[in-house]
């Protein structure tokens, strides 16, 4: 895995790029060009990534940062739908059980991981990151299904199925939230409106994200803050229309919040994106 440690160069990951960018799915992240530090914000352990697609392991906050300040390099953010990555993992189990081998990578600690090289990864990727979050959740399409397929494959090596995309494909409660919240934006979530869809009471719903070390706010703002940088990134529309369709009626408030998690103005952020 060709994927260089750089725990011992600081200075290049104390100014990020983006800070705190919680990575609700598991994504794929396609560098075209250039070199992003990528930084796990719970352990601190960066590594340098260059061209080439990566895996991302679901439920961590990273911070990116480029090595060069005079480079800006090129790079996209793609998540990976639950079904795709589970669907993807039971037909490996099944052909590998066919063949009486049921190999799996037993790093346990891995949350970024490398492909080998893809032929036509930047057209398929490319294609599939201008599809809005809340299609992609929902579209079953098979060109789509087959596209992350053949992407996905590419991080397979000596006929085991890495732990980090393994453990990436069941869906917890918090990740469910923050899809609820990701396909309506415009509605005015709380704890009590959301524990009523889910079928649960407001406490218990309070206690079960307790359980995965997280709270009902802390969803809802990573909810709409990836949105956000999301329209940002595909430069979906100016930064004010797109504070108001992440939820946001003051747009002051939205630029303040935006800079507040991810170290970075709306504006700057956008001007990050070709």
């Amino acid at each position: 895995m060709n994927i260089k440690d750089n725990n011992n160069q600081n200075s290049n990951v104390k100014k990020y790029i983006v800070k705190n960018y919680y990575v609700a799915y598991p994504t794929l992240v396609n560098v075209a060009k250039g070199n992003v530090v990528i930084c796990n914000m719970d352990n601190l352990c960066c590594y340098a990534i260059s061209e080439g697609v990566y895996f991302l392991k679901k439920g961590i906050k990273v911070g990116l940062s480029s090595i060069n300040s005079k480079e800006k390099p090129v790079f996209t953010l793609i998540p990976v739908p639950s079904y795709v990555l589970k669907t993807f993992c039971g037909g490996f189990d099944d052909i590998r059980s066919e063949l009486g081998k049921t190999r799996t990578s037993d790093n346990q600690n891995e949350w970024i991981i490398k492909a080998a090289d893809i032929i036509y990864g930047d057209g398929i990727l490319s294609k599939i990151e201008t599809i809005p979050q809340e299609r992609l959740n929902n579209l079953h399409s098979a060109n789509i299904i087959y596209s992350f397929y053949y992407i996905l494959a590419h991080f397979v090596t000596n006929d085991s199925l890495p732990n980090v995309i393994r453990n990436s494909s069941e869906e917890t409660l918090k990740e469910k939230v923050h899809n609820i919240i990701s396909n309506n934006l415009d509605k005015q979530w709380s704890l009590t409106n959301m524990a009523e869809y889910l079928y649960l009471s407001p406490s218990s719903l309070k206690r079960k994200l307790q359980k995965e070390n997280t709270t009902f706010s802390e969803v809802c703002l990573s909810a709409r803050m990836n949105a956000a940088a999301k329209f940002l990134r595909q430069k979906k529309a100016s930064v004010q229309k797109i504070s108001q369709m992440c939820g946001y009626d003051n747009y002051s408030y939205f630029i303040t919040v935006f800079k507040r998690n991810f170290n970075i103005t709306p504006k700057k952020y956008m001007c990050l994106f070709n």
